[in-house]
């Protein structure tokens, strides 16, 4: 959920947005399973 927030934050920026598409394969749990064991 907040990675969908941050992705249209980003990219509702009116006629200036920080990005334009969203991000292919930019978000992993790797690093949440491993803290978590």
């Amino acid at each position: 959920a907040d990675y969908e927030r941050t992705v249209e934050t980003l990219m509702g920026g009116g006629s200036d947005p920080v990005i334009s598409k969203k991000p292919e394969g930019a978000w992993t749990h790797a690093v949440t399973d491993i803290a978590l064991k």
